[in-house]
């Protein structure tokens, strides 16, 4: 967490990023962490703005909309 603390921005505006960098630092025994396998993620939901009525989209594309 000291890196987190020098890094130029606000001490916490990464959220959760900001764990996990600290996670996979103590995993690989290193402040910069260099993971060789390279994953990316990707993660989406509706989470009801469609009820909200702030989405041009009905929720049955949000599926097909990730897959774009």
């Amino acid at each position: 967490m000291d890196r987190q603390a020098q890094l130029t921005k606000p001490l916490g505006s990464l959220g959760r990023l900001e764990s996990l960098s600290v996670q996979l630092a103590g995993i690989f025994g290193t402040e910069r962490p260099s993971p060789q396998g390279k994953t990316v993620i990707v993660a989406a939901g509706d989470h009801g703005v469609v009820a909200q009525g702030v989405t041009g989209y009905p929720q049955e594309v949000t599926a097909q909309m990730v897959l774009n």
